[in-house]
Parts: C-alpha cells; structure tokens; sequence
C-alpha cells in the first residue's frame, strides 16, 4: 500500500469512526433522529424553559417536585419549575423587594390577603380572563367568589384556588348537652341559621352563671381582632362586601351610626370571652376549648392544626354558622390560601406553559397529594374529590367536616381583602381598643375616618370619592 492509499485509508477509517460515534450517541439521545447526517455533530438537547415560583407553604419541598415530575412525565419534559420558599409573615415584603429588584419570578403560591396592592400595581391578572370556563365547571361557585377581590380597579379573580377555609364557632358537645343546649339542625336548612343573635346571648349567661367560660378567644393576636368585626357585621348588614365598598368610595362614613353600632356589638360579644383572653394566642386559646376549659371556640378551619395534636380521642366536636339576627340571615367569611397566581408579566407561550401547568397542578390526583403531605385547611374547592377528602381522612376531625363545608357555602370573601390594608389595621386595632375599654365606639369610628381620610389625601384610596 503507497503513501496516498495509506492516507486515503485513514481518513476513510477516521470519517467511519465519527459516523459510527454519531450514531450511538445519537441513538442514545432519542434514536436516528437524534443525530445529524450532515457533519455527523451531536445535536444539542432541546433548551429547557426554567418558571419560578415563590411561595409560604411550609412542606413546598415534599409535594412540590412530587407533581411537578408528573407533570414532566405526562405532559412536558422540556421545562423545569423551581421555588424560593419564604415564612409567611415575611412574604409581601420578600415578594415586593424581589420586584423591585427585577428578580424572575412569573408566577405564586400565596395568601390573597395580600392581593389587593398587587391588583393595583398591576401584578395580577384577572384569572378568570386566563383560563378556559371548562376548568371551573366543577368547582363549588362559592370558593371562586370567595376568591375575588373587589378592588379600585374592578372585581378579579387574583388567583386559583388550592385550599379552601372559612370560620365558624367551634363548641363543646358535652357541654352544650350537660347545659341543656341543644342545636337546630341547621344542615337542612336554606341557610346557615342556627342560633339568633339573641339566642346566642342567652345561651353565654347561662354558661356563666353556672361557671362555664362561654368562649375561648386569641386576644394576644393582633389580626385575630377580625373575627368581632365579622361576627358583628354579619348582624346588620347583608351585603357585607357592598357595605365595605360603599365605605370605601365615601358613601358611608366610617364615622357614622353603622359602624359604631358595629364596634358596640363587637364589645358586646367581648364580655362572653374567657378571662385572660387579652393575651392568649390562638393556639393557647384552641387548646382551652379542646381541654373543656371553654365551651366555645371563635376561630377558622385553620386552627385545628393546633385542636388536633392535644384534643383527647373523644373530644366532642361541634361546629356551628355565627349567629344571625333577623330578617337577615346566616353567613360566614372565607377565602383560599394558598392559591395560584400567574404575574402579569407572563406573556406568549410562557403563559401558555404556566396556564397548563396549573390546570394540571389542580387536577383530584394532584390536589389530593397536596393535601395529604400538607393537609392546610383541606376543604374541598371542587365537588368532585370530596368523597376521597373523607376516605382519605385529610380533614380531621371528620365529625365537622360537612358542617364547615356546609358554612362555607355561604362564604363573602374577607373584608380585609377588599379594604384598603391601612383601614384593616385601623379596624382591628380599634375593635381591640374598644374591647380593651381604652376607645368608645363613637371614638373608634372617628379613628376609622381619620385613617381613611388621610388615604385619600394622600392618593392612596382605592376608589375615588363619591
């Protein structure tokens, strides 16, 4: 063999060599398809598009990437979904540093209290505007509105959905029985009506008078202050969310008759709450009922993570709607947290993949794996993995369970996220004040108005004055 044959040879030889090298590994990246003829050259795999998400939720890490490695085998494997966790009380500030610092984040897992300056930043979309009316066609109509927020700018949809709660007044069977007390069987009926307002009233004297604290309430929580303005409201006014709107918008003066007859009512109720409330926080106060110290509890879904652990195996569960005052009926306020909210700044086929993505995140599978590793408040916002939440066990204890699904139909989205926050802080600190005897009712209204005529000349009201 000559030079020029041995030459030949070996680049025959070397050319073979890459063909064959092409071909393994491009067999190895998805088959024939996966290498180019021309050049022999490895394609590189196709680009994966990273979504960031930040959230609260305390066990992100254990279901998070659970659906999300479903999502990828079933539907994508092109994209990849992170989070930055942060603790609750600390998310509206991390969350607007982060903005403020051009961080990539294109979608949340957080608590729509803090929804309302997001809309009016324009942070957050309307939801309903995002996705397709056949993903709500089973959802109880109830959490959605529940979910919406009448803000300066229109009634939006300011996330999904992912965990439903609302707030009723927990009580102790036994005791209710040992009284005497027995409890309409308000389930059948059109609305959730047990007791009247009066009747409430008669039932915490004679509590008292016999030795019995009539209700345990977490008065060294600050935002616990609420639950007296909603128990309050809910005596005088129908349309709760159209009142506080009116108030906004300068219709109703915070200083007039309405809501000082709410900060009066609220001192009313203040007298049935067990001795030492003033500094009790909410587990302390839910621990008090669970123990039988109290006969009544005033508190939300929530506060069974702290009933559970310490309630004895029989402890006798009870729930029952807030007291109503004739003509008008029961009710109850509620919301979600967490929900899932897409930033406006997600366009194109990004919002496309995000929109999937959580569609897919509230399919019953994926809700229910949810709620098993991270059981939150774990009533249902769809009708059709209800069933599953008691076979399953995911809200305990299951004796309360129909009554609170049942309150929570009738649920008016919370105040504090339809008014302006500076007027939520201004409420609660002044039911607290009124309760603690350091404010009158008509003193604390004129404090109310001062809070809200300050937002206005400042800009900073959400509805302009009519």
């Amino acid at each position: 063999m000559n030079n020029k044959d041995k030459d030949e040879f070996k680049t025959s030889r070397r050319n073979w060599l890459r063909f064959i090298g092409g071909f393994i590994v491009g067999l190895a990246v998805g088959g024939g398809a996966g290498y180019y003829l021309r050049g022999l050259i490895v394609p590189p795999l196709p680009p994966t598009k990273e979504y960031r998400m930040m959230t609260y939720s305390a066990r992100v890490d254990e279901w998070f990437p659970i659906i999300v490695y479903r999502y990828n085998m079933q539907k994508r494997t092109d994209v990849k979904f992170s989070f930055k966790r942060v603790e609750w009380l600390d998310f509206p500030m991390s969350f607007s540093a982060a903005i403020a610092a051009g961080e990539k984040l294109d979608f949340i897992l957080y608590d729509p209290h803090w929804a309302a300056p997001y809309v009016e930043r324009g942070l957050i979309p309307d939801h309903y505007k995002l996705f397709p009316k056949e993903f709500f066609k089973d959802w109880y109509p109830w959490t959605l509105e529940a979910n919406v927020i009448a803000s300066g700018k229109s009634r939006i949809l300011c996330g999904i959905p992912y965990d439903v709660q609302t707030f009723g007044i927990y009580y102790n069977k036994k005791i209710f029985r040992q009284m005497g007390i027995e409890v309409p069987n308000w389930l059948t009926k059109d609305y959730p009506d047990a007791f009247t307002r009066d009747e409430f009233y008669d039932i915490c004297d004679m509590l008292k008078r016999n030795g019995i604290e009539p209700i345990a309430f977490a008065g060294g929580e600050t935002w616990y202050y609420i639950f007296p303005f909603y128990f309050a409201i809910l005596q005088f006014q129908k349309d709760p969310v159209e009142f506080a709107i009116n108030s906004m918008k300068g219709r109703i003066r915070y200083e007039g008759p309405e809501y000082e007859q709410i900060f009066e009512e609220a001192k009313n109720l203040s007298k049935y709450f067990a001795e030492g409330f003033k500094v009790e926080k909410e587990s302390t106060a839910a621990s008090l009922y669970t123990a039988g110290k109290t006969a009544m509890f005033i508190g939300g879904t929530w506060a069974r993570r702290y009933m559970i652990p310490v309630a004895p195996p029989d402890f006798p569960w009870g729930v029952f709607p807030v007291p109503y005052n004739p003509p008008l009926h029961g009710g109850t306020f509620g919301g979600t947290s967490p929900s899932w909210a897409i930033l406006s700044t997600v366009k194109g086929e990004d919002l496309e993949v995000l929109k999937d993505f959580i569609m897919f995140v509230c399919e019953d599978t994926n809700i229910l794996t949810y709620t098993s590793i991270d059981p939150g408040v774990g009533l249902p916002f769809k009708s059709t993995y209800k069933d599953e939440v008691i076979k399953l066990n995911l809200f305990r204890p299951a004796e309360i369970f129909n009554e609170f699904l049942r309150i929570s139909e009738f649920a008016k989205v919370w105040l504090d996220w339809v008014y302006e926050p500076e007027i939520v802080t201004a409420i609660t600190t002044e039911i607290s004040n009124v309760i603690m005897g350091i404010h009158t009712p008509k003193e604390a209204s004129r404090e109310v108005q001062r809070v809200h005529d300050k937002l206005v000349k400042e800009g900073k009201a959400y509805y302009p004055q009519e």
